[in-house]
């Protein structure tokens, strides 16, 4: 897999198509938006996103909406949606149907995935728009792969033309203010209708998507984990320097002393962490200087608290399986695809457990 230089899907999928909007400066400063009026994950206006609108819930018990199967796919890998729970929009009549007995029609010159209630309706438009009529798995995959593809279409776009034109109108019209703590784009984007002025869709969305990929980014620590010929790993006794791709290191301070460690592994990293003491030292209450793990594309190291860490893929390290981490949420997506990953982690939520499960064997 080449490594991708773009963080997240949906940065790719607006900007192209926002030209294809008629600039009004003064249409939506007025206008007081929620973040429900935007997609969940492209934040496109649903006003605007014609008959392919679909909605679903998450575990958490909040409704998240999207401008197309395609992009409710796309979240999927990232959200813990309850699938049972999604429902589209009817092309013809525009009521909510349930997307898991709903015909769709794939692949016509609409482009995007129908939902029909009637499978006679999903006939009539297959006869005039060509596609396929499938079911919701089916449409699923079909969808997921064109958003895939209209990402890979616009990442010189992205990077060389609209990035930079969402960064001038910020720096023209907008009020600075902390972009960087929202856990949703949609979320980001209501503020910038709030702290810039006489914006458009079109200028918003290109302000939304560059501040987003602005967000996104994880500082680059810029250089390798290099251990010595002579450490070895704490936890399983291996010289580590044997295995550059899977190297981690932490330097951590007790009352007695100050010590870097290195790791074969990000597993055998997380044991220590979780059990100091079971592996030399003198307390389980240690304060970290740094804690890095190297990146599986990029080789470089990675903050570990910044990485994001793929679990239960076909990929082995030196000690069997493991967490594989990435700089990019948008790289690790692609592998948890690549190689049947189960799903990604931050680091606060890699327990003693899951180390446990790694080793096949459990922690209770």
């Amino acid at each position: 897999m080449v490594l991708r230089f773009v963080i997240f899907i949906f940065l790719a999928l607006n900007i192209a198509n926002s030209f294809a909007l008629k600039p009004n400066e003064n249409s939506n400063s007025k206008i007081d938006y929620i973040k429900s009026d935007f997609s969940s994950l492209s934040a496109k206006n649903l006003n605007d996103c014609g008959k392919a609108l679909h909605k679903v819930k998450t575990r958490d018990g909040e409704i998240l909406k999207y401008c197309s199967l395609g992009e409710l796919a796309v979240h999927s890998m990232d959200m813990d949606i309850l699938f049972s729970t999604i429902s589209a929009v009817d092309w013809y009549t525009k009521k909510n149907i349930k997307a898991d007995s709903a015909y769709y029609v794939v692949n016509s010159s609409l482009e995007y995935e129908a939902a029909f209630k009637n499978k006679e309706d999903a006939l009539k438009f297959s006869k005039e728009f060509g596609g396929e009529i499938a079911n919701l798995d089916k449409a699923y995959d079909v969808g997921f792969i064109r958003v895939e593809n209209d990402l890979d279409k616009n990442i010189y776009k992205n990077e060389k033309k609209f990035y930079p034109m969402g960064e001038r109108i910020y720096n023209l019209k907008c009020k600075k203010f902390n972009f960087e703590n929202y856990p949703y784009i949609n979320e980001l984007k209501v503020d910038i209708f709030k702290n810039c002025k006489n914006l458009d869709e079109r200028k918003a969305q290109l302000v939304l998507n560059y501040l987003w990929y602005k967000k996104s980014q994880t500082s680059s620590l810029n250089y390798k984990i290099s251990p010595t010929d002579k450490d070895k790993c704490p936890v399983c006794g291996m010289f580590v320097y044997k295995y550059p791709k899977w190297t981690s290191s932490l330097k951590y301070a007790d009352s007695k002393e100050s010590k870097v460690l290195f790791f074969d592994g990000v597993k055998d990293m997380f044991k220590f962490i979780h059990s100091p003491k079971n592996y030399g030292a003198n307390s389980n209450d240690l304060r970290y200087e740094f804690i890095h793990v190297t990146g599986y594309y990029t080789l470089e190291a990675i903050d570990a608290k910044d990485a994001f860490y793929v679990l239960g893929s076909d990929v082995l390290g030196p000690m069997g399986n493991e967490l594989i981490p990435f700089k990019k949420e948008e790289d690790a997506r692609v592998f948890r695809l690549d190689h049947v990953g189960m799903e990604i982690l931050r680091f606060d939520e890699i327990t003693k457990g899951i180390i446990c499960k790694l080793d096949g064997r459990s922690c209770e």
